[in-house]
């Protein structure tokens, strides 16, 4: 967690807006910058560029993108972090 430092900008990938809200509150609260929600895929791409790490659901709007748009952030090298509620 050491390369994780405030004022770098966290880019949410989740598609149910109240769990979304929730964790832009507590990202703002440890220090970060939200510079987007995205709830699939193409929205996800279209803030890749100001994006420094990406907490990402598996399970979205568009079926189970999370793992191929968290790939393309890391070959980008950003941090990702997965996160699910349902982790089958």
């Amino acid at each position: 967690m050491e390369n994780l430092k405030p004022c770098q900008k966290v880019l949410i990938v989740e598609d149910q807006y109240l769990i979304a809200m929730m964790i832009e509150d507590a990202v703002i609260s440890a220090g970060f910058d939200v510079c987007g929600m995205a709830a699939c895929r193409q929205d996800a791409v279209d803030l890749f560029d100001e994006t420094d790490i990406a907490l990402v659901d598996v399970n979205l709007r568009d079926s189970k993108t999370g793992p191929d748009i968290g790939a393309e952030l890391a070959a980008a090298g950003k941090t990702v972090i997965f996160m699910t509620g349902n982790p089958e």
